[in-house]
């Protein structure tokens, strides 16, 4: 049934594996002979290709690596989906064989607790939901948020990260319903779809179980960024099948819904960032069209799109429409009117940079106080810093230790810029500001913060950086002015409710995972954090980003 779906939405040509057989160290002979039944069938009636389906109990090795593959070759801008529709244990395979820097671009979709949780096979080959994200963090994870056979609520519908059983989402609409709702399909005068009846028929319960292709639906339907439809049925999986997009009876030319107003945020001399409310479609919106002037601009897949390249101090419009796999577009939102950061007027000023705020590092760890501590010698830890002003700069940290300390030396790559010498100031948290002058270019970079003592134990923590501008060096007829901003955020690690320390008003943040991808936005110093997932986050404020931990 998923794959006929998948077919009926014009989408076939976007599956690159299937497996079946999967249940690793279940060697059923039946059940295999009636797989690759189903298997012969996709490729002779639904137009298959028979390179991309795999039988695992004969083809473990040559799947497993077509798996890897397909992990792989995704990107941000063509991520891999994967329906997760049995035991973990080869999806879990699969991400282990991979780039670790792929993962990011890939979505694992349950709707079942009884197959995230199987394992049957022994400690070596049992690996759990629970193991797949644990050991991969970077997938973007959609999980059953209920137990098999319980109805899920339906304020759950609203958390991207949850999918209600399919079996039980919509009572004798399900997926898994009784016989009687699909004589549609036993009837069918279409012999292809009257074939997939027999594939799918009641196994003498007097229901019909296709609660896997809800998971299908959701996904064809939008998924978790775009509105997915997660309390679909046999009423849906009828419309779409018996009007398929290209196919018989006119196809499908229901556009979709407009999309809500285009907001714009972050707006600098050359960049936006454009966000909108998700439009629906019959059958799924499968991206966005960003309009820039009337010239297209961006096409993304979810409700945001950041522009860059503008002149500064120039006017700028904007619109959004949607598209559905079809080719049918959605109506323009309404012209929402920018106008970029004025040229040459900002002052060369001094943007505090908290420690813990790191893109990547080597040995640290961040303390619960949100200081960067337990460094020993060879450690480091990268920034992304946005330098004002090209010019020379007095670079300041925050520094204590109750050790002999060490060298702190700030680099660009390979280029040593400064270093600073850190003595003893007397404990863990007596703080002390150390200084050298450096030389820096214009622009967003990588600095990196290289750690180094020949003492024995932690050398020093560390809780700020910031480079001050000299006034020598300020842009002509620019007077130099100093904004320190000592933003913390607390407690970190967090439960529930996280605090900006050092909000200004009228602020604004946003929270984005570690993928990148939005989660949300507001306008207030404390944040409810309870409904996020344990793991680590980005929260961008004044410019600036900072990481905190969800536990």
């Amino acid at each position: 049934m998923s794959l006929a779906l998948i077919e009926a939405a014009g989408l076939k040509s976007k599956v690159v594996h299937i497996e079946h057989s999967n249940h690793v160290c279940d060697n059923s002979v039946s059940q295999n002979n009636e797989m690759k039944t189903s298997a012969a069938g996709l490729v002779s009636r639904f137009g298959y290709s028979a390179s991309v389906i795999f039988d695992y109990q004969s083809q473990g090795t040559t799947a497993t690596a077509n798996f890897i593959a397909a992990i792989n070759a995704s990107t941000a801008s063509d991520p891999l989906w994967i329906v997760a529709a049995g035991p973990m244990e080869t999806v879990w395979r699969a991400l282990n064989g991979a780039q670790a820097s792929k993962r990011q671009y890939v979505y694992v979709v349950s709707h079942s607790k009884w197959n995230q949780n199987h394992a049957d096979c022994g400690a070596n080959n049992s690996h759990t939901w629970a193991n797949m994200k644990s050991n991969f963090p970077e997938p973007f994870y959609v999980e059953a948020c209920n137990q098999t056979g319980t109805p899920c609520p339906a304020s759950s519908d609203n958390n991207p990260n949850l999918l209600p059983d399919q079996n039980t989402c919509n009572g004798d609409n399900d997926w898994e319903s009784p016989s009687s709702k699909w004589a549609w399909l036993q009837n069918s005068s279409d012999p292809d779809l009257a074939w997939l009846y027999t594939r799918d028929k009641s196994d003498g319960s007097g229901t019909v179980d296709v609660s896997d292709a809800g998971m299908t639906y959701f996904i064809i339907t939008g998924g978790p960024l775009n509105g997915g439809d997660k309390r679909a049925g046999w009423a849906k999986a009828k419309a779409l099948l018996e009007n398929p997009v290209g196919g018989g009876g006119g196809g499908d030319t229901q556009a979709p819904t407009t999309p809500g107003a285009v907001s714009a945020s972050s707006i600098t001399q050359t960049g936006v960032t454009l966000s909108w409310a998700g439009s629906t479609d019959n059958v799924g919106v499968t991206g966005y069209e960003v309009f820039q002037n009337n010239t297209l601009a961006a096409t993304v897949t979810g409700t945001s799109a950041t522009l860059t390249n503008l002149t500064c101090n120039t006017a700028y419009t904007f619109k959004v429409r949607a598209k559905d796999a079809a080719g049918n577009n959605s109506a323009f939102t309404a012209n929402t009117s920018i106008t970029t950061a004025v040229c040459d007027t900002q002052t060369c000023a001094t943007v505090r940079t908290q420690a813990e705020s790191f893109t990547a590092q080597s040995g640290t760890k961040i303390e619960e106080n949100s200081r960067l501590a337990f460094i020993n010698n060879g450690d480091w830890a990268d920034y992304s810093v946005n330098v004002p002003c090209t010019g020379t700069y007095t670079f300041v940290v925050r520094v204590a230790t109750e050790k002999a300390g060490g060298t702190l030396t700030l680099k660009k790559g390979a280029t040593n810029l400064g270093s600073v010498a850190v003595t003893t100031t007397g404990s863990w948290t007596t703080w002390v500001n150390k200084t050298v002058s450096v030389t820096l270019t214009e622009g967003v970079q990588t600095l990196r913060l290289q750690f180094t003592g020949s003492g024995t134990g932690f050398l020093y923590n560390v809780d700020w950086f910031e480079f001050e501008k000299q006034a020598a060096a300020a842009r002509k007829g620019v007077a130099t002015q100093t904004v320190q901003q000592s933003i913390r955020l607390f407690p970190n690690p967090v439960e529930n409710t996280l605090t900006i320390e050092g909000w200004t008003k009228d602020s604004s943040f946003e929270i984005f995972n570690i993928q990148g991808r939005f989660i949300k936005a507001g306008t207030q110093p404390t944040i409810n954090v309870s409904d996020l997932q344990k793991g680590m986050y980005i929260l961008r404020y004044a410019g600036q980003a900072y990481k905190f931990i969800k536990e």
